[in-house]
């Protein structure tokens, strides 16, 4: 008991000799040089909001990431973000590691990416000496972000800038790979842009829901990037379905659809991937609020059957809603991702 005594009260010495030695603080609202704001001053502060490179998807600033397994299309959606970007007037850095200039030249044409004035790219495989790692990649990402002021800069993959060989020296493979991109965030945050790096993800398993829970590394990659969007690539299809969660976005599912030289974005996912009859009967819905089987039968011509079969799907993916009456309305803009 004496020996417990003892060991608080030298603590308690010690942290009193502490205080007594701390130099003393001219501001109140600080602690160890940190600013404490008040709860009120914090509610009333004039704070700007969030920016958007492309509106809901992809922060101003800040380190996103792209992830999907290989060969779903991950450098087609780049080339789709470099359009939209550059349509803006923005300017996109393209660090393509895995990519010769040729590959990367066609990619850019069948994207019809217009503004060409305002992208730069490096071809990985073109170059006479490999894409610095580690240290030196940071020191690379700080200089495109000082000599080319681009507003987005793109590390398509990011395996190939990250140091393989960073020793433990006592840590866990979390925080090595914490560190790793956390110095890629802090770029962003330091040159105030958007770094999006792109991904793999591993095959799923019966127990993972979650697709953020299929990225390489997940837990600490998906914890320091501050967005993250998946794409799932649809059976026996080249569209994928895109998840998008993050600290600055709403979690939602999106879709891209293939159209033979990149994708096309679609903002409601179940929509977008109706086939040419479900689509059909769910025009003839909308155009149509409140009409019954019988009525969507008889403008289209199509049975009774497959009406009624399609409905239920329509009505399983949200799309529609049944009345009482047994008459339809759709609704495609309410929501349902919390089972994501």
């Amino acid at each position: 008991m004496n020996q417990v005594s003892n060991k608080w009260s030298r603590l308690h010495d010690q942290i009193k000799r502490a205080n007594n030695e701390a130099p003393k603080l001219e501001d109140d609202n600080t602690v160890a040089g940190l600013i404490v704001n008040d709860g009120q001053v914090l509610a009333d502060k004039n704070i700007p909001p969030v920016y958007f490179l492309i509106d809901k998807t992809l922060p101003a600033v800040g380190l996103s990431m792209l992830a999907g397994s290989p060969k779903c299309g991950k450098s087609w959606e780049c080339m789709r973000i470099i359009k939209e970007v550059t349509d803006k007037g923005k300017d996109v850095f393209y660090i393509s590691c895995e990519d010769n200039e040729s590959r990367l030249q066609k990619r850019i044409k069948m994207s019809k990416v217009a503004r060409l004035d305002k992208l730069k790219t490096i071809a990985g495989l073109t170059q006479e000496k490999p894409i610095p790692r580690g240290a030196q990649a940071i020191a690379m990402l700080n200089e495109i972000a000082v000599r080319y002021a681009p507003s987005l800069i793109i590390i398509d993959t990011v395996a190939s800038v990250l140091d393989i060989a960073t020793p433990k020296n006592g840590r866990s493979d979390y925080q090595v790979t914490h560190n790793e991109y956390l110095k890629i965030r802090d770029v962003a945050h330091d040159h105030n842009l958007a770094i999006l790096v792109v991904h793999h993800t591993r095959k799923a398993t019966e127990q993972e829901f979650n697709p953020q829970e299929m990225v390489l590394g997940s837990q600490a990659t998906t914890g320091t990037v501050e967005t993250v969007q998946v794409m799932i690539k649809r059976v026996g299809k080249k569209d994928c379905k895109l998840h998008i969660t993050g600290k600055d976005v709403e979690q939602r599912e999106y879709y891209l659809k293939w159209n033979g030289g990149g994708f096309d974005f679609a903002a409601n996912a179940r929509l977008a991937a109706l086939g040419e009859g479900q689509l059909q009967v769910f025009e003839c819905i909308e155009q149509h609020p409140r009409i019954k089987q019988s009525g969507i039968q008889a403008k289209l011509g199509i049975t009774q059957a497959r009406v009624s079969q399609i409905t239920i799907r329509l009505k399983d993916d949200n799309l529609i809603r049944e009345t009482g009456r047994g008459e339809y309305i759709a609704t495609p803009n309410e929501d349902a991702y919390d089972e994501l």
